[in-house]
């Protein structure tokens, strides 16, 4: 004789389906991984880099410029945040080109509009503040333009922040309003490190990433 508990086991199971077996839950769809730049798996379906350092790039400056420009913008597509995009163009700048002892941003003080603080950079200690008109740096933000120089050391007003630093090159950073909000330095430990090519490749790269370029 069935107890009344069994009974009542056995009616809840016909309740739930009786002797049908219970079909499985169908699994839900995986999502398709993506692949992100430079081949980096993406297993949420969102961008991810594995950007890798490369010694294989162009012996041709004009090209090897030209090739990291290309990268950079790929990597900042839909980055609105000024601080990455500087760190970001830091990083890979100084990651193509082995002569670049120091390289970075200078923004524009919230503070004091006519001095520059020390922003994103790669390298050794930089200066903390420097005011418009002195070094190159603050003469580059003084008169916007760009400031080559083949020996720092020359240079009248030169701050050294590094005394190895022996040539150096300063481009303005305007966003895309046409408003200075720092300047982009680079050092080289030799002289006469930078010309007129490295002049243009980074004020059209700096264009692209920070204006209306």
């Amino acid at each position: 004789m069935k107890t009344a508990a069994a009974a009542a086991r056995e009616g809840g199971a016909q309740c739930r389906g009786g002797d049908r077996p219970r079909q499985a839950r169908a699994a839900p769809p995986r999502r398709q991984a993506r692949r992100g730049l430079y081949g980096g798996p993406d297993r949420f379906g969102v961008l991810a880099l594995a950007y890798v350092a490369r010694n294989d790039r162009p012996a041709d400056k004009a090209a090897r410029y030209a090739e990291i420009e290309g990268e950079i913008l790929a990597v900042l597509d839909g980055e609105p945040n000024v601080t990455a995009r500087m760190a970001t163009v830091a990083s890979m700048l100084a990651d193509a080109f082995d002569h670049y002892f120091w390289t970075g941003f200078y923004v524009v003080a919230p503070d004091r509009a006519d001095e520059l603080v020390v922003g994103p950079y790669q390298g050794t200690l930089g200066c903390l503040r420097i005011a418009f008109g002195r070094g190159v740096c603050g003469t580059a933000a003084a008169t916007r333009t760009t400031q080559v120089v083949e020996d720092v050391h020359a240079f009248p007003g030169h701050i050294a922040c590094d005394s190895r630093s022996a040539s150096e090159i300063v481009v303005p950073v305007l966003d895309a309003s046409g408003t200075l909000i720092g300047v982009f330095d680079v050092d080289a430990a030799t002289p006469a490190a930078f010309d007129a090519e490295d002049q243009v490749a980074l004020e059209r790269l700096m264009a692209r990433v920070f204006g209306a370029g």
